[in-house]
């Protein structure tokens, strides 16, 4: 896996702090940049890297001074809580119901993701 490869670009981003950071985007929506380092205590320097590399895979995006989830990184989100991965002082609990929507959804996403991967390797 080559240094500019996205997958490798994705793999080496999610860390504890990129972790914290997209949970307070997925619980907040929207959030100004002093707002989302306060509730993250990550340290800039560290936080203005992990928003950059966020940024770099599409996860978030910034509009108008908030930063916000884009739809893949709504899906990770989503994938990290259905394999019980959530960083915060209490595991948060899904319920059966919203696990199997959010679970149907992913899959959809995932398939057309990989739908979409598919026609532009296709395309080379």
């Amino acid at each position: 896996m080559e240094k500019n490869d996205t997958i490798y670009k994705i793999f080496k981003l999610f860390k504890e702090n990129v972790i914290k950071i997209l949970f307070v985007l997925r619980e907040k929506e929207k959030i100004r940049w002093k707002e989302l380092q306060e509730e993250t205590k990550i340290s800039t320097a560290t936080f203005n890297r992990a928003l950059s590399a966020l940024k770099d895979v599409n996860f978030i995006k910034k509009e108008n001074e908030y930063y916000s989830l884009t739809w893949t990184g709504k899906l990770v989100t989503d994938g990290l809580i259905l394999i019980g991965l959530h960083i915060g002082e209490e595991m948060e609990e899904v319920a059966d119901e919203v696990a199997e929507k959010l679970l149907a959804k992913d899959i959809i996403m995932a398939t057309i993701m990989l739908v979409l991967v598919s026609i532009k390797k296709r395309e080379k």
